[in-house]
């Protein structure tokens, strides 16, 4: 399924905003001039329109078998001397969970800061605990200077899980950088949590936020996963419904 919407290009990059598409996905992407030594950059996903800026026509979405939508950007996005989105992709699922895979390079000549924010909102879902949840971060040295860093920007990790806009969980790789020194190395470190407690309350909306420094001419591929876990009861409800459609159907099948 191709993302649509009205697109209208001004001084402050390509705009996209969302037409009635229901659970709809598009891409952003964002720079702009941080302090006079760095440039900082936001790519952004969200599912609701609330997108400044967009991406959506440059890459596709599927529905995949269990309901989920995944998008894919279609080819790399180049902003000359300055960044390169080489490849994205970003699966959004009621159930709730969000993940996304984005990798990028450094294409300017300075250390740059990266911010990935991947949005999902959903019918009010009530929770008491974070699923399953991890990031990983693979550094490579693409212009072959013996050297790249990838280091968190704050105290609080690479990675934020967030519920209602509010952070839930950070996670913090190797644990405060992933770096190599050798010409055209690669280094890789992660994250797990298995899931644990959170709230209990009710969510409207889920999201990773990524956020790290990328050395000069190098490259970081990123991949994360945030999910949250329905209440004990919301289960049994779930599962009363899944038991009264069975014999609903059987009493269907008896009656034909």
């Amino acid at each position: 399924m191709q993302l649509a919407g009205k697109v209208r290009v001004g001084r402050g990059g390509l705009e996209v905003r969302r037409l009635g598409l229901g659970l709809t996905l598009a891409a952003a992407l964002v720079a702009f001039l941080g302090s006079a030594s760095a440039r900082a950059v936001t790519v952004q996903v969200c599912d609701d329109g609330t997108c400044s800026a967009s991406l959506g026509p440059l890459g596709t979405t599927v529905t995949n078998p269990d309901g989920s939508k995944t998008w894919t950007l279609s080819n790399p996005y180049i902003v000359s001397g300055s960044y390169t989105v080489n490849s994205w992709t970003a699966t959004l699922a009621t159930d709730p969970s969000v993940t996304n895979n984005v990798n990028v390079t450094n294409t300017s000549s300075s250390t740059q800061t990266f911010s990935t924010t991947v949005l999902l909102s959903i019918p009010a879902f009530s929770y008491n605990a974070i699923g399953g949840s991890s990031v990983g971060i693979t550094v490579t040295d693409s212009n072959l200077d013996g050297s790249v860093t990838a280091s968190s920007v704050t105290p609080n990790g690479i990675y934020t899980g967030t519920i209602n806009g509010a952070g839930a969980l950070t996670l913090l790789p190797d644990p405060t950088s992933v770096s190599c020194a050798i010409v055209g190395c690669s280094n890789s470190a992660n994250a797990n949590f298995p899931g644990g407690p959170a709230g209990p309350g009710v969510a409207t909306q889920i999201a990773i936020a990524l956020e790290f420094t990328l050395t000069p001419g190098d490259s970081a591929g990123l991949t994360s996963v945030f999910s949250i876990v329905p209440e004990p009861g919301t289960m049994l409800l779930l599962a009363s419904g899944l038991v009264g459609l069975a014999v609903a159907r059987r009493r269907t099948g008896a009656i034909s």
